[in-house]
């Protein structure tokens, strides 16, 4: 098998400027030692008995190993990269002083990963927030509200590629959110200013959110489209079933 004959001498370290045989194997379709060679280099840049990686250098691989992969479109290699930036709050750090709310402080997570996320291109920046795995705080838990400010700043600090940030928010998945924030969340649109023209999108996504979950008919009904992430807050049933007659409630009467 090719796993057993690529020697780890083969694989050029990531930040090397020409992986010709990398270039061979896909231009033949060699499928099979594209994706050995990125499984090497993962296993280079990810020393499993270093505690924390070393900072700068770290980062900078992980970043240009996931848009190596997604420049190669190995899903295997794709998924590990973006797993380890969802499962780290801190890539979702502000590196320029901004420090959002959700994370928390105290927790003992990579801190070599900050900011790392808003270096990301649209392609992986999307890959990142696709995963299951995502973590917004550091006591293991994921709120897509949370993740429309991450969005927002990623789009602040990549004017040149903000035009494609619709892409990043067709990862989110707005009808897990609970009435309250979704309400929250509309209201709080004019504080996105860096989403420009995208904010349509957004407003247009909580609206189907919102009319997905009025149109249920009671608590067993309350269930949701989309897959849950891992660490997904799940809204209260008995608390939306509640929000939800509330809300028809008003309609009606008004």
């Amino acid at each position: 098998m090719v796993t057993e004959v690529l020697p780890s001498s083969a694989v050029l370290p990531v930040d090397a400027g020409n992986h010709a045989l990398l270039q061979f194997a896909d231009m033949y379709g060699l499928h099979d030692l594209v994706a050995c060679y990125f499984d090497v280099m993962w296993s280079q840049i990810t020393p499993r008995k270093v505690k924390n990686n070393v900072g700068c250098h770290m980062q900078s691989a992980a970043v240009q190993f996931l848009e190596l992969a997604v420049h190669y479109q190995v899903d295997r290699a794709i998924g590990m990269a973006a797993d380890k930036f969802a499962r780290n709050p801190n890539c979702f750090q502000d590196e320029d002083s901004y420090e959002p709310s959700f994370i928390v402080e105290g927790e003992t997570q990579d801190e070599s990963m900050d900011g790392s996320f808003y270096k990301l291109s649209p392609e992986a920046a999307t890959a990142v927030l696709a995963q299951d795995s995502l973590e917004t705080r550091g006591c293991r838990q994921c709120q897509e509200d949370e993740l429309v400010e991450v969005v927002n700043m990623w789009a602040r600090k990549n004017p040149l590629q903000a035009h494609r940030v619709c892409e990043l928010l067709n990862s989110l998945r707005l009808d897990l959110l609970s009435f309250s924030k979704l309400m929250a969340l509309s209201d709080r649109l004019p504080s996105f200013e860096a989403l420009g023209g995208a904010q349509n999108q957004l407003v247009d996504g909580i609206a189907k959110a919102m009319k997905a979950k009025l149109a249920t008919s009671g608590i067993e009904q309350l269930e949701v489209k989309s897959r849950k992430r891992n660490y997904t807050v799940v809204p209260d049933a008995t608390t939306e079933d509640r929000s939800r007659k509330l809300i028809c409630t008003v309609f009606v009467a008004s």
